[in-house]
């Protein structure tokens, strides 16, 4: 007997059913959030690559000279102004020795070259000026070396501060003897003996 109630339309168990006419659901997209992260990405990407082809590019233009690094100091520099101070190779002007007469009358000095002794007031008479001789003190300088002695015509040059040399002491230096006494001083040469003694009353060379 089929019955018209409402268990004889119910589907069989574990059937699915679908309401009449609704569509099938589609399946979901990529979110937007996870495809702003990826844009964002892409774009650090290429700003880092146009960063690096710019550089690239802006460093040939400004040429070689630019990439290449600052030359070292050169060798032996001091490397503080402290130490160029202490280091410093001594003075022409510490060479010459310079001293004179316990009078004043009578300075002299020694360098590399000669002994030089300049007289400023004396009672003999020179030989007779050279033509081109230009100094006013004719006969009040005389020098002395390994190979002679006489008067000259080069002025002297300036000298460090003289240091006394009393009667009776001595100095050498560079090869020469100097020595002061009452009657005149005397300069000679170590290796040769020729030199010459200046006083107020006269000059002797030995030659």
């Amino acid at each position: 007997m089929v019955g018209g109630g409402a268990g004889a339309s119910q589907p069989p168990h574990g059937a699915q059913h679908y309401g009449a006419g609704r569509p099938a659901q589609r399946k979901r997209g990529m979110p937007g959030a996870a495809i702003a992260v990826i844009v964002i990405a892409v774009l650090l990407v290429l700003g880092i690559i146009g960063y690096i082809l710019f550089d690239m590019f802006s460093g040939q233009d400004r040429g070689d000279d630019a990439a290449m690094p600052a030359p070292p100091p050169p060798a032996g520099a001091p490397e503080s102004p402290g130490e160029e101070d202490s280091e410093a190779p001594s003075t022409p002007a510490s060479e010459v020795r310079s001293f004179a007469a316990p009078s004043g009358n009578i300075s002299c000095t020694i360098d590399a070259e000669r002994a030089r002794c300049t007289i400023a007031s004396f009672d003999y008479e020179p030989p007779e000026k050279p033509a081109d001789c230009e100094i006013d003190n004719w006969g009040g300088i005389v020098v002395a070396n390994d190979d002679g002695s006489g008067f000259s015509c080069a002025p002297a040059p300036e000298a460090p501060e003289a240091e006394p040399l009393d009667y009776g002491e001595s100095i050498e230096a560079h090869g020469m003897t100097c020595t002061s006494a009452r009657d005149g001083m005397s300069c000679t040469s170590d290796a040769t003996g020729k030199g010459f003694t200046v006083a107020r009353a006269g000059v002797d060379f030995v030659n």
